[in-house]
């Protein structure tokens, strides 16, 4: 909901928004295994079965790269690539299935607000008489309803009046019990 001031100082406008059809998201925390791989580390690790070690800490990595790799050095760094490809397979797969879930998700929403066909907003600011329709606006992702009510400084018991259902909004205080508790709605 959203007060804004009107430049006479005695009428506020008030947008009430409410959002339909929430659903909770469970979340997973995703984890990255990375495994560097450092060539000059490699080669320096060789060089405890090579007597000239020293040699070749000073070539350049470009002498370095064109050198043939020693087969512990390539089984080394084939294990590391398989490693690697493995992760990536596997984050490729639970990224495939949590935008298949994703993609459920939204079709299920898509579904609920459909099947919202109107809401109103009904309170002490008109005696519980007529009440106020709230316009959909279609954000492509959820549905949001709002309206725009002229109201002087005060406070006010409203409800949401969803398909012919009473409902209260979680965004706003609750006052009284039972079928007399109500959305509590303060103007400055």
């Amino acid at each position: 909901m959203t007060l804004r001031n009107s430049k006479t100082g005695c009428h506020r406008l008030m947008q009430l928004q409410a959002s339909i059809g929430k659903h909770p998201v469970s979340s997973s925390s995703w984890r990255a295994h990375c495994t560097s791989v450092n060539l000059e580390e490699s080669s320096s690790t060789g060089s405890e079965d090579n007597p000239n070690a020293e040699e070749s800490s000073q070539e350049s990595p470009e002498e370095l790269l064109s050198k043939p790799l020693s087969n512990s050095e390539r089984a080394n760094l084939l294990r590391k690539l398989s490693e690697a490809n493995q992760q990536n397979r596997f984050l490729k797969r639970q990224l495939h299935m949590k935008e298949e879930a994703l993609v459920d998700f939204k079709s299920e929403l898509a579904v609920m607000e459909l099947e919202i066909q109107s809401v109103q907003v009904m309170g002490t600011f008109d005696g519980w008489s007529q009440g106020e329709s709230l316009s959909p606006e279609y954000t492509g992702s959820y549905t949001k309803f709002s309206t725009t009510l002229p109201l002087r400084p005060g406070r006010y018991e409203i409800k949401f009046l969803v398909d012919g259902e009473w409902q209260l909004s979680p965004e706003f205080p609750t006052v009284g019990e039972g079928l007399m508790q109500n959305n509590l709605l303060i103007v400055e």
